[in-house]
């Protein structure tokens, strides 16, 4: 699982339940992302923040726990009501809490705030985490002869099987989730 797949599940999780706004990945440059588009009074936009990671397990390759954290950033031109930033924090709580990108552990938030800006836009982040495993890909000729392995991670105790020469994960203790 990388980066990519990761945080483009999130963005396919909260697309649904926000039919009225913009759901998308951060925009490159947000100072060019001066106003909401017309047919919608909101957005709710997911960057990739960073990782940290556990120490390297002993199976012959460099297997650990990836800890992700991924901000959700939600801007409206309302504070509240059906539309108005707080309502949709709470949505995007409600939506994001537990959710389990395909060979992640549930996704948790860790902390939100308010972000100053001009008068008439209200801007939140949340910051959420979750974990997965990394793997060193090892080749198919390796001499140690290491083609998968199992992986338990540090926060949950919970454990994967990993392909080593690719470096997938064949076999999660999470089912495959509906966006």
């Amino acid at each position: 699982m990388g980066i990519d797949a990761v945080q483009q599940a999130i963005v396919d999780h909260l697309k649904p339940a926000f039919p009225k706004a913009l759901v998308d990945h951060f925009p490159d440059k947000f100072e060019d992302y001066d106003k909401l588009p017309t047919n919608r009074g909101a957005a709710v936009l997911v960057a990739y923040k960073g990782s940290q990671f556990g120490e390297p397990r002993g199976l012959g390759a460099v297997v650990q726990e990836q800890r992700p954290q991924f901000e959700v950033t939600v801007v409206s031109h309302k504070l509240r009501g059906e539309a108005g930033v707080l309502a949709l924090l709470d949505a995007v709580r409600v939506r994001l809490t537990g959710h389990r990108p395909q060979g992640a552990d549930p996704m948790r938030p860790l902390d939100e705030q308010y972000v100053p800006n001009p008068p008439g836009t209200w801007v939140y982040v949340t910051t959420w985490a979750t974990s997965f495993p990394h793997v060193e890909t090892v080749p198919e000729d390796d001499e140690a002869g290491y083609t998968d392995g199992t992986f338990i991670n540090d926060t949950q105790q919970e454990a994967w099987t990993v392909d080593l020469a690719t470096g997938d994960v064949t076999d999660s203790p999470y089912p495959e989730e509906e966006p």
